[in-house]
């Protein structure tokens, strides 16, 4: 019975992640897929268990340096009330859990202070499976936004031009005639006289 309710439970789990890039993310689409960050939505066990080190790993580094003076801070404050250690180990294990409920929305605000930008959101039963539905559907779209800029500055076809307006065409085109060059007449007057002295001779 309590196997069957256990994976009851796993099967009706669903996990959410935010997905982030980087900036000045690479051009092709595959290299970019790879440096694409998933942000898992809910508790974190492994910020309950580890606490700063789990800051450390993620690079938080703001957070880290926070969580390190409320520490100290607080056990200060025990150490001068002569309060037990066990509240020092209480204390340490709220801070631990209050990094659990609000780890992700903290890494996702690191990650959005360091210039990344939120690319969107995805969910599924395995972290698997919202890899595979995210790509399934980001990477036709960044190869639909690559063929975009080449239709959009591309000069479209223009339509062939009927009979009746080719020859309109032709006809709004076709130079003047020229004029005609009329040959010099030549002057035989002299000629005539030639003629007639020869035939008085």
């Amino acid at each position: 019975m309590i196997l069957s309710l256990w994976r009851l439970g796993e099967s009706s789990r669903v996990l959410a992640f935010t997905v982030h890039e980087p900036p000045n993310p690479p051009a092709a689409s595959i290299e970019r897929a790879e440096r694409l960050v998933f942000t898992k939505d809910g508790f974190s066990f492994a910020a309950l268990l580890l606490g700063p080190i789990w800051l450390l790993l993620n690079r938080m580094w703001i957070v880290l340096a926070i969580y390190v003076v409320i520490a100290f801070g607080i056990g200060a404050v025990l150490e001068l009330l002569k309060v037990p250690h066990i509240w020092a180990t209480l204390t340490g294990l709220a801070l631990n859990f209050l990094i659990a409920l609000e780890g992700d929305s903290l890494r996702r605000w690191t990650l959005e202070r360091r210039g990344w930008q939120f690319v969107g959101t995805v969910v599924g039963r395995t972290t698997a499976e919202c890899e595979r539905r995210f790509f399934e559907n980001w990477l036709p779209a960044q190869s639909a936004q690559r063929v975009q800029p080449a239709t959009v500055g591309s000069v479209p076809a223009m339509a062939p031009l009927s009979p009746a307006a080719h020859d309109l065409g032709a006809a709004a085109v076709e130079p003047p005639p020229l004029p005609m060059m009329v040959p010099p007449q030549q002057d035989d007057s002299q000629d005539r006289r030639w003629r007639l002295f020869g035939r008085r001779n």
